[in-house]
């Protein structure tokens, strides 16, 4: 039987991983259209006979874009500012100069986080488009056919479930991110803990890490991985896509682990 505070723990960490699911659901709604928009593009240019090289050309500086890059920080503020203020309060810390001053440090790493991922996100499509274009021209078709393939390919469907992808990405470190940050402001002794959402879903390596706890500054060892909170970007893709894991903070004295430094995170725990 779980004890009360590790129910209270459990019930603290699904409605934090319902407040992000909202959030993200917001940004990948948004995120799609850009997506739809950028795939309708490419399908205008293969219309027009571009070549491949010229098409990728034309459509990655559409990821850069200050519209693009305005929308997504937009709502990484919301995600930031939720999770700060939700972090602080249950610290019993009330005043909103923390959560500000969370917010403020948080925007500071979405604005190149956001840019990196666009970069990805980005260089992904480019490979996507060399490879539908490669093989419609081996097959000899016509320039109406290779924009409608470019359009399924990027587009639609395809489109909504990238976006999905994305969207927790992005949400899902800035939530761990501005958490942290609220926790760091308070200026308290803060222990952090892994709570997973304890369902058949959970990956096995979570499952372990569950109830893992460590000090605010020190990593989360996880499937042999430093990870600096759940949904780490720097962390493996098997380790991060797809987690719904959350960290709690808690008021505690410090365990005093070993420093971890910051070139390791992200890596692997025994190549240290």
């Amino acid at each position: 039987m779980p004890t009360s505070e590790e129910t209270r723990r459990q019930r603290e960490a699904e409605d934090r991983a319902r407040l992000q699911a909202a959030l993200e659901r917001v940004i990948a709604q948004q995120l799609a259209e850009e997506l739809d928009r950028i795939a309708e593009e490419a399908a205008r240019l293969a219309r027009e006979k571009r070549e491949r090289d010229e098409i990728i050309a034309l459509i990655l500086p559409m990821f850069y874009t200050t519209t693009l890059v305005a929308l997504l920080t937009g709502r990484l503020h919301a995600v930031a500012h939720a999770f700060a203020d939700r972090t602080a309060v249950s610290l019993g810390v009330t005043s909103p100069t923390v959560t500000d001053a969370a917010v403020r440090a948080t925007q500071d790493w979405v604005a190149p986080f956001v840019a990196d991922q666009m970069r990805k996100v980005g260089n992904t499509t480019a490979k996507v488009i060399a490879k539908v274009v490669d093989a419609a021209v081996a097959e000899g078709v016509d320039e109406i056919e290779i924009g409608q393939r470019l359009a399924d390919a990027l587009g639609g469907d395809r489109a909504v479930v990238r976006s999905r992808i994305i969207a927790a990405t992005l949400s899902h470190a800035t939530a761990g991110q501005a958490s942290d940050n609220a926790a760091r402001f308070t200026n308290l002794p803060i222990v952090r803990i892994w709570v997973s959402m304890e369902d058949t879903k959970v990956r096995p390596t979570h499952a372990i890490a569950d109830g893992q706890i460590v000090d605010l500054d020190h990593p989360f060892t996880v499937g042999g991985y430093y990870l600096r909170f759940p949904g780490d970007p720097l962390g493996p893709a098997r380790e991060i896509m797809g987690c719904r894991c959350v960290a709690l903070h808690k008021r505690a004295a410090l365990t005093r682990t070993e420093p971890i430094p910051n070139r390791l995170i992200g890596r692997n725990a025994q190549n240290r």
